[in-house]
């Protein structure tokens, strides 16, 4: 008895575990997921296994890029690119939940974001609108810093396109949620 209560004790325990552990393996992929796809998207995928791409009536597309930002950063040591274009992209991150846009992609300086992808909202314009001003003021603010310091200032392009869109998730090996259409 002595010894069957130890092991099963002992299978019992390893099991808990176990079991911990593949939740806390869970919560990390889930937490990679919620990165990389938004909400719904994540949903889809897992109670069907796959993406159905989707087209949008209507939704606005914002697209930011700093002006000579390769001749400025020329100048620069790389890490302090990376470094001030992380707090840029940061600020623009936060906008975007701020508002309930979706980030779709960065390209070197340039950061792109939808409102009314994946999940359509009549107010994705104004959305739209909102984070671009929030962004101009953000830019403002870094670049009232910069002049202080004596750093050359970064203009900032915004521009906004409203209109017809698809969405989805592309890739094999690396996927990415996107949109594609004569909006963007």
């Amino acid at each position: 008895v002595v010894v069957w209560s130890f092991i099963s004790n002992r299978l019992y325990m390893t099991s808990f575990l176990q079991a911990r552990a593949i939740e806390a393996e869970r919560d990390t992929s889930d937490g990679l997921l919620r990165n990389i796809f938004p909400t719904s998207i994540i949903t889809e995928l897992k109670d069907r296994g796959g993406i159905t791409p989707r087209s949008h009536a209507s939704a606005s597309v914002v697209f930011t890029d700093f002006v000579n930002f390769s001749q400025i950063t020329e100048k620069m040591d790389p890490e302090d690119v990376a470094l001030e274009l992380d707090r840029a992209f940061e600020f623009f991150d936060l906008s975007c939940a701020k508002y309930s846009l979706e980030k779709i992609k960065t390209i070197g300086d340039s950061f792109m974001c939808a409102a009314g992808v994946p999940d359509p909202v009549a107010s994705h314009a104004i959305r739209a609108c909102l984070m671009a001003l929030e962004i101009r003021s953000s830019v403002n603010m870094m670049n009232n810093v910069r002049k202080a310091v004596g750093k050359e200032l970064w203009e900032i392009r915004i521009g906004i396109h409203s209109g017809p869109v698809a969405a989805g998730v592309i890739g094999t090996t690396k996927y990415g949620y996107d949109v594609w259409g004569d909006t963007c």
